[in-house]
């Protein structure tokens, strides 16, 4: 006869089991044995029955063969969804052989109940259970789903009103109720029957098992201000944010940096501003509205200078006292015609500081050594000491280091060279934070004199230090104007053939801040 030694699951992976007392018994049936044992009690087995030959010997009456033991599951404490670590097939328990029915490995199955036969743990299928078959499948054999990480905490917006959270568990829709573009952080994700679904912050925090499929959800996104804003960075160490994470993106902004704002959004109860830059090119980050503040009255004024003609292609403002920073495109980088000669100025610094080149090196144009072909470049804006400083060094090299130092570099178009306005804001500011060094003052004082006078110089009528450049129709000046306010200037222009629009931009820009 089989024998069957038959205990309902105590627990499965994650709670403890039925408290009755039938789930907690172990019933054993033999053939071969006067005493039954139910519930965990001994009773006396009756004597056995005898017949009594016509001879009248008594004869033992025929065995009575015993009953299977009826199997018994335990229910889980939630019945829940596990995946196949491989496949396999389902066990008919009561002949304790495989069937013919097969599943697959990481198929999921929504399991009810579960029990132990002769030491082996079996869980059983929903789908068995109402058919009241006992199929299952040997727990070893299962795993439970799991959260994943989504990589970092990110918030995301309710896509509509009828979006639903669900109990993963079951896979069943809870009455959670939501609105059309509610914020929501999340944490984690869980696969399920070939969907994605995304764990709340909250939810991850309280151990609950709930999530909200992300089909249902869109990323964050800015929308438009009623007209455009132009505002002044309040600090030092402030970054664009990207709203969704919390995240810095890009290199800290300028204290009294002046920015263009169109777009916001609000997360969490933090508002933040898009650039007019970043909303062009669909960037989703912003900045934190704690940290900016409205334009003074000279910013406001300049601003409006700067946007007052379509031929201006760049410009900025930058006062050397207090910080103050308005621009226009200001990291466009455009075509910067002989500004460019302000960093190799810079590279030749470099080049003396290591010593590579000294003022007394041999040059092989005019008078043959580089303090001459360094004052041609400034003072006359010729071409031959760049040119040379360039091709003997390398355009590559030239560009390395003024990367390394915070600039774009100036070869970065074939047949020109390229510079941006806050490249040349900061080229400048360096220069007049480092006056006192003997080279630098050198160059500024060529600057100062240079033969190129009717941009910024005359139309601020101020001690200017500055170079120009011109090149077809561009024509740009970068300076640094010594009036009431200690200030660089950068104005880069298209479409003319003369300074009239610098000189013009510039004297509007000296009136609005003496």
């Amino acid at each position: 006869m089989l024998l069957l030694s038959v205990n309902p699951v105590s627990a499965d992976t994650s709670s403890s089991s039925s408290s009755s007392s039938s789930s907690n018994s172990s019933l054993t049936t033999s053939a071969s044995s006067g005493t039954k044992e139910a519930d965990g009690q001994s009773s006396q087995a009756e004597p056995a029955q005898t017949t009594t030959s016509s001879d009248d010997t008594a004869t033992p009456a025929p065995p009575v063969e015993s009953e299977v033991p009826q199997l018994t599951f335990t229910p889980l404490l939630e019945a829940r969804y596990f995946k196949t670590k491989s496949a396999g097939q389902l066990i008919d328990l009561n002949s304790q052989t495989a069937t013919t029915e097969t599943y697959k490995a990481n198929q999921e199955f929504f399991i009810v109940d579960k029990i132990l036969i002769n030491g082996t743990s079996y869980f059983r299928i929903a789908s068995d259970q109402a058919l009241d078959r006992a199929y299952a499948i040997p727990s070893s054999n299962l795993q439970e789903l799991t959260f994943t990480s989504i990589g970092q905490k990110k918030w995301f917006a309710v896509k509509s009103a009828t979006v639903k959270k669900y109990n993963l568990n079951s896979g069943q829709a809870l009455t959670t109720t939501f609105t059309k573009g509610q914020q929501l952080r999340f944490v984690d994700q869980f696969a399920l029957k070939g969907q994605v679904y995304y764990r709340t912050e909250a939810d991850a925090k309280a151990g609950l098992k709930r999530g909200l499929l992300r089909s249902d959800l869109t990323a964050l996104t800015f929308t438009a201000m009623q007209g455009t804003r132009f505002l002044q960075v309040n600090r030092s160490l402030i970054y664009k944010i990207d709203p969704a994470t919390g995240n810095r993106v890009g290199a800290a902004l300028t204290n009294g940096q002046e920015i263009k704002f169109t777009k916001k959004i609000t997360v969490s109860g933090i508002t933040y501003l898009q650039t007019q830059t970043d909303a062009a090119s669909g960037k989703q980050i912003g900045v934190a509205m704690q940290n900016l503040r409205e334009l003074s009255e000279i910013g406001r004024l300049v601003q409006k200078i700067f946007n007052s003609n379509g031929n201006i292609t760049g410009a900025y403002y930058y006062d050397l006292q207090s910080g103050q920073t308005i621009g226009k495109a200001p990291s466009v980088l455009t075509t910067s015609a002989s500004t460019y000669k302000l960093f190799i100025a810079r590279y030749v610094f470099y080049l003396m500081e290591t010593k590579q080149l000294s003022w007394n090196s041999a040059y092989p144009y005019a008078s043959g050594n580089v303090r001459s072909g360094f004052y041609d470049m400034i003072h006359n804006s010729g071409n031959g000491f760049s040119e040379w400083i360039l091709a003997k060094y390398g355009k590559q090299n030239v560009d390395r280091y003024l990367k390394s130092v915070g600039y774009k570099g100036i070869s970065t178009q074939s047949g020109r060279a390229t510079t941006s306005p806050d490249d040349l804001r900061k080229v400048l500011a360096y220069y007049y934070s480092h006056a006192s060094n003997a080279n630098v003052s050198y160059l500024l004082s060529l600057m100062k004199g240079q033969i190129y006078r009717s941009g910024i110089p005359q139309g601020t009528g101020k001690t200017v230090a500055d170079k120009v450049g011109f090149l077809w129709d561009v024509r740009n000046d970068a300076g640094i104007v010594y009036g009431t306010h200690h200030y660089v200037l950068v104005v880069m222009t298209k479409n003319q053939y003369n300074f009239n629009l610098v000189n013009q931009v510039s004297r509007a820009v000296q009136t609005a801040v003496k």
